[in-house]
């Protein structure tokens, strides 16, 4: 039977492979520098070796900590179950919302990475155009003011800047392709909160599943946790569940349907989530817009209007030539 169990295993992780190759984003726990499939060559390897030492595959499962939780539950619910999506959903639905969080502040990032490249072709322009007409027009009328000075000297150094600016951008690209796929993205403000609603969210889609398709909730809770399903919905309860669903499980539901108050639960946690994520679709882009947009506006105002400044000064002192 365990021969049977870990063949059975081993074809999940066959499976896990063959989703991952078409696309589908598939969260097993690999650590940083670790390739799909020497991570579940690794798994298949310990799991054999502790079936070959007397262990059940459960026990093996159960034991086996130095795994990924969230991959032992999986391979549990794919035992254990007869709807494979729920296995599979337990790795996809992790690596999905990381993957849309991963795009939403990428797509956050670019307004200001905008600003800074306008500002970089503006800077261009006033060094190599607009520059040398107000340099041009203060030596002939009153010498080189402080004002035109620092003009001069970025025109001076322009071959420096003006190559290192693209240089530093073309890294940041390639930086952010290389990370978008392992970051998390947990140090950003708001991405805790995102990720706990999108995780509850699941639970709750999983758990409804599982009721639907005949399991009792207490078998429905043990088989996400790899457990033996020998508590009772009370002392389930006492857990450290998402508020609305230990409020579904302790509550007297009546007439409604447990899976479809987890339903909604889950709808209500995604539309949380969704709430959370929406700070970094339209909040910061407009307020790091707006404070970017303001600084180039003022330094291309301040860079056009000093020099006039030092003109109508000097005009006035009658220092004109």
């Amino acid at each position: 039977m365990d021969e049977t169990q870990l063949q059975r295993a081993f074809a999940f992780n066959r499976e896990i492979a063959s989703l991952t190759a078409t696309g589908l984003p598939m969260d097993i726990g690999l650590q940083r520098g670790e390739t799909l499939e020497t991570k579940l060559d690794h798994i298949n390897a310990h799991l054999a070796t502790r079936v070959e030492s007397g262990e059940t595959l459960d026990e093996a499962i159960r034991n086996a900590t130095e795994l990924p939780t969230r991959y032992r539950a999986s391979l549990w619910a794919w035992l254990h179950h007869s709807n494979p999506a729920i296995a599979l959903d337990c790795l996809s639905s992790p690596a999905q919302t990381k993957s849309e969080f991963g795009r939403y502040v990428g797509k956050t990032l670019l307004y200001p990475l905008l600003l800074f490249c306008l500002a970089y072709l503006g800077l261009l322009l006033l060094c190599l155009y607009t520059g040398p007409i107000l340099e041009s027009l203060s030596i002939s009328l009153f010498g080189l003011s402080e004002s035109t000075l620092w003009l001069q000297r970025m025109r001076e150094s322009i071959l420096v800047w003006a190559i290192l600016f693209p240089a530093i951008v073309v890294t940041l690209l390639i930086g952010w392709h290389l990370l978008r796929r392992q970051s998390h993205w947990k140090w950003i403000p708001g991405s805790k909160r995102y990720y706990e609603a999108f995780a509850d969210a699941n639970l709750a889609k999983q758990l409804a599943i599982l009721i639907e398709d005949g399991q009792s909730p207490e078998e429905a809770f043990a088989l996400l946790r790899f457990e033996s399903a020998t508590e009772d919905l009370q002392s389930l309860a006492n857990e450290e569940l998402p508020p609305l669903l230990r409020w579904a499980v302790s509550s007297d539901l009546e007439s409604h349907s447990l899976a479809g108050v987890f339903n909604l639960a889950a709808e209500s946690y995604r539309q949380t989530a969704e709430q959370n994520r929406s700070l970094w679709r339209l909040v910061i882009p407009t307020m790091t817009g707006a404070i970017l947009g303001g600084i180039i506006v003022l330094a291309y105002g301040l860079a056009l209007f000093l020099p006039f400044a030092d003109l109508l000064y000097s005009v006035a002192n009658g220092e004109v030539k």
